[in-house]
């Protein structure tokens, strides 16, 4: 696990460096995400789209609000950190034929997103914001600690996501929605995912 998240820590560092070709078609599909403007995330969406990082889920619509789904999430931090390898799985969700199978294997093989015990992946499943914080502090390598005792209700988080969460709310890598809440069960957005991602590139220099 240490020399995976030393891996993809590297990946990040590399994919913000290293510059990206057909940024004016890149920047161009950006200007055309109607749904983005005005939108508390618009600046970071659209610099996001013209590095080539992220793509709308139709042609001039971004969805911002939308909850990201893990296949989706798998396929940012895969763009994001260069991922290529690729693990071999076998989850009965997730046949070869769909535009995701790929993107999960490469996030297995990072070690960053695992199945589940039922021999699933659940790629179509939402991404709830403590799940959000594991995953994040998985790619990163921040240490767990525990939350403040001011968040209470990350009290009652479960014990697996506790120390992320605490480590998320330390390093101000994934912020309360309100003073002293950090609503783990609530779904994380597909806007939240790219200012979180966009925040580690900021902290890390790039």
């Amino acid at each position: 696990m240490k020399r995976m998240k030393k891996f993809v820590i590297g990946m990040l560092v590399l994919a913000f460096l290293v510059p990206f070709i057909n940024q004016s078609q890149e920047a161009a599909a950006a200007n055309n995400f109607t749904d983005i403007r005005g939108h508390w995330a618009e600046a970071t969406i659209a610099k996001w789209a013209e590095l080539g990082l992220v793509s709308g889920q139709s042609t001039n619509r971004f969805n911002p609000n939308a909850p990201i789904t893990r296949a989706e999430l798998a396929t940012l931090i895969n763009k994001v950190t260069r991922v290529q390898d690729e693990a071999t799985i076998d989850y009965s969700d997730v046949p070869k034929n769909k535009w995701y199978y790929r993107e999960v294997a490469k996030s297995v093989q990072a070690g960053y997103m695992l199945g589940y015990a039922d021999g699933t992946f659940k790629p179509d499943a939402p991404i709830t914001r403590q799940e959000l914080a594991v995953l994040i502090t998985r790619v990163t390598g921040v240490a767990e600690q525990q939350p403040p005792a001011a968040y209470a209700d990350v009290v009652r988080a479960p014990e697996w996501s506790r120390g992320s969460i605490g480590a998320m709310i330390a390093s101000g890598t994934i912020t309360g929605k309100e003073p002293n809440r950090f609503n783990p069960r609530a779904l994380s957005t597909r806007a939240e995912v790219v200012i979180i991602l966009d925040r580690i590139g900021a902290d890390r220099g790039f």
